[in-house]
């Protein structure tokens, strides 16, 4: 009765309270915009009660200061809200998770629970299953039932709420289920399946790689058929589901940004799937001059000036024989001459295995 009584009353000015009236008046919560809101301030309604009741029994100190008391009767519900709530997701101040900002969570159809978001649902069920026979990821285009953060109502997927009319993301991808708050460019590729970040008129799909990326690379970068439908070679996650940015090495692989980084900063110069060197072409000649000037300046010992091996190059592909040297083994193709390079064994025994072979 109070509460209805309150809300029929005129609005007092902000941080203002009628004469003769208890500043800590639950008639404050009229101020929430939306009225789905107002049934569980109703259901906190005697804790409230009760605090302002000890407050005045203490001199009322809140009273005589110039507090905001619409405000403080507003997040003092909501935190006894959240901290009665049934769950971890169903605070009044639910935002999201650290993957989406959005008002909703989902409805895995595989484990019949509701998570934040997919990423969620696969740390939890995945990454943190202490049974590997049933860990198991989210199919994101499975899902078709979605909770209401605000009104806890259980609907079909959409990005309107059917219980409160709120908007539940202001992005939303009825193919992916997606919603989000968070303007991040995102757009729907048809090609990829799923959906991008970073603008459409900015990005272009590669039908060869299998991935979207910026319009100015797709005229420079090494094509390589499917290059991100695989696992990232270092942290072996998806790299065609990632929310991380990828990085292309000069021969076409891709790996995680992150992972191209940290891979780098660790000395390694090629490529950990096809060995060619993740070097630019300027710095790979650069490598060939001063390896090329050291083994000149150091010359080998007298009883292996005349020793060959047989090689293969990383970089051309090709076979060849060359002198020996521990400064590096230099491809004899005149068109490559890289040292990024593989010893296959001596010469004299490829010149034998060569003739057993015709034979």
């Amino acid at each position: 009765m109070l509460l209805q009584e309150s809300l029929q009353q005129p609005l007092s000015p902000l941080g203002s309270t009628p004469a003769g009236s208890d500043p800590l008046r639950i008639s404050r919560v009229r101020t929430v915009p939306s009225p789905c809101l107002l049934q569980p301030f109703v259901s906190i309604y005697r804790p409230v009660r009760n605090m302002r009741n000890i407050m005045l029994q203490r001199g009322n100190p809140v009273g005589e200061s110039s507090m905001n008391f619409s405000m403080w009767t507003i997040l003092s519900c909501s935190r006894i809200l959240s901290l009665n709530s049934k769950g971890p997701y169903t605070s009044m101040s639910y935002t999201g998770c650290a993957h989406y900002n959005r008002k909703a969570t989902l409805l895995a159809p595989c484990c019949n629970q509701y998570f934040p978001c997919r990423f969620c649902h696969d740390q939890a069920m995945y990454d943190e299953a202490k049974d590997p026979k049933t860990a198991h990821t989210l199919d994101r285009h499975s899902v078709v039932t979605i909770k209401c953060m605000l009104c806890e109502k259980e609907q079909g997927a959409a990005q309107i709420c059917t219980g409160c009319s709120a908007t539940l993301g202001s992005y939303w991808c009825s193919i992916c289920v997606l919603l989000d708050d968070e303007d991040k460019g995102q757009y729907h590729c048809a090609s990829c399946g799923i959906c991008r970040v970073g603008g459409r008129e900015t990005n272009t799909h590669c039908d060869r790689c299998g991935i979207c990326m910026k319009k100015e690379m797709i005229e420079t970068h090494t094509c390589v058929a499917n290059a991100t439908r695989v696992d990232c070679p270092v942290c072996l996650e998806s790299l065609h589901t990632s929310r991380t940015p990828l990085g292309f090495l000069p021969c076409g692989h891709s790996l995680h940004g992150t992972c191209l980084q940290a891979f780098l900063r660790s000395g390694e110069t090629q490529c950990p799937l096809c060995k060619r060197s993740a070097m630019s072409s300027e710095q790979q000649d650069i490598v060939i001059l001063m390896t090329d000037l050291d083994i000149e300046a150091a010359p080998m010992p007298e009883e292996y000036r005349m020793k060959r091996v047989q090689i293969r190059c990383y970089e051309c592909r090709n076979e060849s024989i060359t002198p020996f040297h521990v400064f590096g083994l230099k491809c004899q193709k005149d068109s490559c001459g890289s040292y990024n390079t593989v010893k296959l064994g001596e010469a004299a025994d490829a010149v034998t295995d060569a003739s057993d072979e015709e034979d």
